[in-house]
């Protein structure tokens, strides 16, 4: 839901959980727990150049989302 409300620049601010890190630490965890197009959507809309981390990890992220596509599956 995240990657959507985001793809639909939703304000994001309302949302319990959410807050500046909450980005980060699901591309960088997410890959384990979510199917392949739910973390390739996640990447699509991720903005690693705000996140709070060291310029390895950004770089990492900001190249794994050159790859992105946004995949909606609504049932």
């Amino acid at each position: 839901m995240y990657s959507l409300f985001k793809y639909a620049k939703e304000d994001l601010s309302n949302y319990v959980g959410y807050n500046a890190e909450f980005e980060r630490d699901i591309c960088i965890k997410g890959e384990s727990f979510l199917n392949k197009n739910s973390y390739q959507s996640l990447l699509f809309i991720s903005e690693p150049d705000t996140w709070n981390a060291d310029k390895k990890i950004i770089e990492k992220y900001k190249e794994l989302k050159k790859f992105s596509n946004f995949y909606l599956n609504i049932k």
